[in-house]
């Protein structure tokens, strides 16, 4: 590092004797071939070595000029003080393989004597060369190093030359620029006697510098003045102050009362005095002062100017711009308030103006004292002397940023709005058409012409706009408030279309309302996709209606017999039937109701994709529910080699929170599943418990079987509706294809999902887990009595239903419960029984002829008297649609039993209702 440093102090020193790169010089050239004669060497050389070369101020022997500073022998010498020697170049290692040796100009033998500068940097050297090895003797060594010092002489010599030189030239300049300044400049003894002055005396005091010299300053002032200033001056030179700023008045020798602005320097008992003549800016001053009064209370900026230059501003000048006089007098304004985006060419064009003497009045963006952007309006005007010559300018400025503000931002908008497709208008506060983009005539078909100063609304309506529509919006208008709106209108050419017409009122600052901008978008393609997805949606709801319309009808057409064949294989089993007869029973009704667990299948399907299947929570005894599960498959397993159990955890509560009929066909349809595809072998049914909360349940169910089991890649296809694992399963095990998948939709809707491993004649496992609450304020649900259980009840049951078997199955229940029965084949002929007769309870079906049991039911309700307001009606119906569920309730009905129904349902809901009716 401290080698660096001495190396650029080197370089420095170099630079200062301003050499390198000069013209031959005789006493050099004397020099080196003194040397060369001294030494007997051929060729003797004044080399300075710069940062990257060896330059030869002087060269006797060789004609090269210079070489690189890497190969110089020189730089070896500038390392030492003494003659640096190498007698054999070949035999010094440093040097051997050297360019300079190897080559041109065979160096065999250097000798150099280092130039040393009188601060003791080496700058080069005196050296002499030879092609053959040899050795300086003591004298030669001597003379060369007395050479080299010569040489440093020289260069001292030329450089003190050089100084004095410019030094001279200096001291002529100042002496030009002292006499001719426009400015008093003069030195004063220590009593202020003048010493010293220029001839800007003779302009300002009217004194020869002969006549000035040896006259104190203080004899040109005033004498109220010199009573002002001199006690000030000599305080501060008591405190030590050195320099002083005082303005004083002076008379000239021809009279003349002149302005003085001194500024004094106080320096080794001598005073530097310059004086500046400001008389025509104290006028200026004085005048600007008498406007200041009134510039001072208006909000334009008002700036005079002298010579170009700011003498004076009034207050509003410094709000609008931040800068106060002091900071801008005697500068040029452009000068200050120009920035980075200022236009330099309006301010060359305004000075052109000036100094042509014409007023002028632009527009530019300028920039606040803190850096802040702001547009500046200013009109300029020139005052002219009795001489026509510029006498001063005064300068208006106002803030104009927000103007031009809504002028670029109008700007943006018009060319924006120019370019896009979708349509601007422009209108009056009045609502007049005052412009449009291309795109509206584009639309409308009307061009600008046509419509403008016009109000354009009368020109679009037609026959199917909607004028209620139209009216909010002309109202909307007048009151200036935004809206939008989606309307159809008509073309130039009669056309109809439907247009986006969003309308916003622009407000000045004050307020008042300046225009409207209205934004169009033509809609039609839009508004036709629209309607064609209307109707396709319209089209879809009277589809799916007709779809639920058919099922329903289909749900009470299968229902109505499968209830009948049901209904006569429970009575014929409680009329205690022979040994024989007994399986052929119990094989029929097992028959009727898979058939019903088919029709539900598909029914239950159709609610899952339409999304209208209902969850009807209630207390439900899992335990129980699982057992009768069981126990209903017993008989279908009756000629398999197959073991149906159950493993129920401990831990299991007695009553859950779930829909028992929901949970119960999930269970169903799997074990069914394993019943169907289980040949021998196993079967069970797993329900654990994983998690036990202070409100829910988690449960974990898994049904395992020894079945022929599913090939791994049908294992994604098995929950798709219709589908079976093999092409051939439905005609050899029977089935629907919807069991699992509406199994896997129900677990779904619980908030689980259901999984399945399976391997290929070893069997299958479904598993699932659902999380249940366990609330307990709801009522368990009621267990079923046995039937030596149910008690006799007492009452008149009016039964409406246009089915006779329907009708027989439910007198014959009823009958031996103790009820006695009434009928009706229609809701017209129930109407007239009920206003007739007095029941405790109605049993009504809902699909009939003449009136149906809907409509029945809410004629009933409209009766006047309590009988008919509080009389039981228990609906009796085939369909599971929710929207007939939902129907029955409206209808005022109490309740409703699903067709086929079970003797214990139909007991407990006629038990219920007698019973609150007692």
């Amino acid at each position: 590092m401290q080698n660096e440093i001495s190396e650029k102090k080197r370089l420095q020193v170099l630079e200062d004797y301003q050499v390198m790169d000069t013209g031959t010089e005789k006493e050099f050239d004397a020099i080196t071939r003194l040397a060369s004669y001294i030494c007997s060497t051929p060729v003797a050389l004044i080399t300075l070595i710069d940062s990257y070369r060896q330059w030869f101020k002087s060269k006797y022997g060789t004609e090269k000029t210079e070489t690189s500073r890497e190969i110089a022998f020189c730089r070896y010498t500038i390392l030492g003080d003494e003659v640096f020697e190498v007698a054999d170049a070949f035999e010094d290692d440093r040097f051997a393989n050297n360019p300079l040796v190897t080559g041109d100009p065979n160096i065999r033998f250097y000798a150099g004597a280092p130039l040393i500068s009188p601060s003791g940097y080496k700058l080069g050297s005196l050296c002499v060369i030879d092609t053959i090895p040899r050795n300086l003797t003591a004298q030669q060594k001597d003379a060369l190093q007395t050479l080299a010092d010569e040489v440093i002489t020289r260069l001292e010599v030329s450089r003190k030359n050089r100084l004095l030189e410019e030094s001279l030239n200096r001291y002529v300049e100042f002496s030009t620029m002292f006499n001719t300044s426009g400015e008093l400049h003069c030195v004063l003894d220590d009593r202020t006697r003048i010493t010293l002055i220029n001839q800007t005396a003779i302009d300002i005091l009217g004194y020869t510098e002969s006549e000035a010299i040896g006259k104190s300053i203080w004899d040109f002032c005033l004498s109220d003045d010199c009573e002002r200033i001199v006690p000030l001056v000599e305080e501060g030179l008591r405190n030590n102050v050195k320099n002083f700023e005082i303005e004083t008045r002076i008379r000239t020798k021809q009279g003349e009362i002149k302005w003085i602005s001194w500024t004094v320097s106080v320096q080794s008992r001598k005073w530097f005095v310059n004086g500046r003549d400001v008389t025509e800016h104290k006028e200026i001053a004085a005048q600007a002062e008498m406007l200041s009064a009134v510039a001072s209370k208006i909000d334009n900026g008002v700036i005079i100017s002298k010579y170009n230059e700011v003498v004076w501003v009034n207050a509003a000048f410094e709000k609008i711009t931040g800068y106060n006089i002091e900071e801008i007098r005697g500068k040029k304004l452009g000068d200050i308030l120009r920035g980075e985006e200022t236009d330099i060419g309006i301010i060359e064009k305004a000075r052109e103006y000036t100094r042509n003497k014409k007023s002028f009045e632009v527009d530019i963006l300028a920039y606040r004292k803190d850096g802040a952007p702001i547009w500046l309006s200013v009109m300029n005007s020139i005052i002219l002397g009795p001489d026509g010559e510029i006498d001063k300018e005064v300068e208006i400025i106002t803030d104009i940023t927000e103007r031009k503000r809504s002028e670029i931002r109008y700007q943006t908008l018009s060319m924006a709005a120019s370019k896009t497709s979708t349509g601007v208008v422009i209108r009056s506060a009045d609502g007049e058409l005052m412009w449009m983009n291309k795109a509206v005539e584009l639309i409308t078909g009307y061009s600008l012409e046509d419509v403008q100063g016009k109000q354009v609304g009368d020109l679009l309506v037609g026959e199917k706009t909607n004028k209620e529509v139209f009216e909010s919006a002309t109202k909307a208008l007048k009151n200036h408030k935004s809206y939008t709106i989606e309307l159809e209108i008509y073309r130039k050419t009669g056309e109809p279309l439907w247009v986006n017409l969003s309308n916003d009122p622009i407000f000045d600052d004050t307020g008042k309302l300046e225009r409207h901008i209205s934004i169009i978008t033509d809609i039609t393609e839009r508004k036709a996709v629209e309607m064609e997805l209307i109707k396709t949606r319209e089209e879809a709801i009277a589809l799916s209606k007709s779809k639920e319309m058919y099922l329903s009808v289909m749900s009470h057409e299968i229902r109505t017999p499968i209830s009948a064949v049901v209904g006569l294989t429970n009575i014929l089993l409680d009329d205690k039937p022979k040994e024989s007869q007994l399986e052929n029973l119990n094989i029929l009704k097992f028959s009727a109701e898979n058939l019903l667990l088919l029709l539900n299948d598909i029914l239950d399907f159709s609610k899952i994709e339409n999304g209208k299947i209902e969850f009807h929570e209630s207390e439900v005894n899992l335990k129980m529910l699982t057992g009768h599960i069981i126990d209903t498959f017993q008989y279908s397993l009756k000629n398999k080699n197959v073991v149906l159990k159950a493993d129920i955890d401990p831990e299991l509560p007695e009553f859950i929170i779930a829909d028992q009929t929901r949970i119960y066909q999930i269970i169903i349809n799997l074990i069914g599943n394993s019943v169907k595809f289980t040949n021998e072998g196993e079967i069970s049914l797993s329900v654990k418990v994983t998690e036990i909360a202070e409100n829910d349940i988690g449960i974990l169910f898994k049904i395992r079987d020894t079945g022929i089991g599913i090939q791994a890649e049908k294992l994604e296809h098995i929950f798709e509706a219709y589908a079976q694992a093999e092409t051939d399963i439905a005609t050899k095990y029977g089935g629907t294809g919807l069991g699992l998948p509406i199994t896997k939709k129900l677990i779904e809707l619980y908030g689980s999902e259901i999984f399945v491993n399976s391997e290929v004649g070893k069997g299958s496992e479904f598993s699932f887990e659902i999380k249940f609450k366990r609330n307990k304020t709801l009522k368990p649900e009621l267990k079923h009595p046995k039937e030596e259980d149910k008690r006799q009840m007492q009452g008149i049951v009016l039964v409406v239903d246009d089915n006779e078997i329907n009708r027989l199955l439910a007198k014959k229940m009823l009958s031996k419960w103790g009820l006695q029965t009434d009928f009706a084949e229609n809701g017209r002929e129930a109407l007239e029984k009920i206003g007739r007769q007095s029941y405790d309870i109605v049993l009504m079906d809902i699909q009939m002829p003449v009136l149906n049991g809907i409509e029945a039911a809410r004629q009933i309700r409209t009766l006047p008297g309590q009988y008919f307001s509080e009389l039981p009606i228990v609906a009796l119906t085939a369909s599971i649609m929710n929207e007939q569920i939902e129907d029955i309730k409206k209808s005022g009905m109490d309740d409703y039993l699903l067709k086929p129904f079970s003797v214990d349902a139909l007991f407990e809901k006629i038990d219920k209702y007698l019973h609150l009716s007692t």
